[in-house]
């Protein structure tokens, strides 16, 4: 059983460290995954809150730490100026 958990949890690593940098992310964002429920926005701060996920990673640009997702513009700008 431990042995399938790190052969699971080797396979997350690679794959993560297969996509970042695989997608060009405009400025403050990043390639990463997906978080649980959406990335968060100035209109709503946690959008995988009470959301059951299965542990998977879908490829996306996500904001840096600080930043966040503006819904209008769908641009990552500093969390103060939302």
């Amino acid at each position: 059983m431990l042995a399938k958990i790190i052969i699971v949890f080797t396979l997350l690593c690679v794959s993560v460290h297969l996509i970042q940098g695989a997608l060009n992310c405009p400025e403050n964002e990043f390639s990463g995954c997906e978080p649980c429920g959406g990335q968060a926005t100035c209109q709503n701060r946690n959008p995988g809150e009470g959301k059951a996920c299965i542990l998977r990673c879908t490829a996306s640009c996500v904001c840096n730490n600080g930043f966040i997702r503006r819904q209008t513009s769908g641009k990552c700008i500093p969390i103060n100026d939302c």
